[in-house]
């Protein structure tokens, strides 16, 4: 089951990403699918992380017998904090990699980074009150 859920789990993410593929917010959202490991030189599953926080939500959801289908944003919403505190931890730490690629703050610089961090803070909210 849980392989199954991947693929949902990416689209979700990348649907609420997808909020800032704006042309005022193009760049964030060029930084932002490069640091979730969906574009840029080592793309793929080894960059994207495990997802191991939206399966537990999703996991959580269909064991108290909800459609964990309609909890999707939450469990992006999670995920997506979790990447906000990566991004923002990495600085501090001057971790030069982060799943076998160069860091937000190596990349771009560390108050981009910090500005990329806080995007990935911002966006759970419009995610949660897709459950509305």
């Amino acid at each position: 089951m849980i392989p199954d859920l991947l693929p949902f789990i990416e689209s979700e993410l990348q649907r609420q990403v997808s909020r800032l593929d704006q042309p005022r917010t193009r760049a964030f959202h060029e930084m932002l699918t490069y640091h979730m490991g969906w574009t840029g030189e080592g793309a793929g599953p080894e960059a994207t992380g495990k997802r191991i926080r939206p399966l537990m939500v999703l996991l959580t959801a269909a064991a108290c017998g909800a459609d964990w289908k309609r909890v999707l944003p939450a469990a992006a919403a999670v995920e997506l904090v979790h990447n906000f505190s990566l991004v923002h931890d990495d600085i501090p730490d001057n971790s030069p990699k982060r799943r076998g690629r160069p860091t937000a703050w190596v990349r771009w610089v560390a108050p981009t980074a910090i500005n990329l961090g806080a995007a990935l803070f911002v966006i759970p909210n419009p995610a949660l009150t897709d459950l509305l």
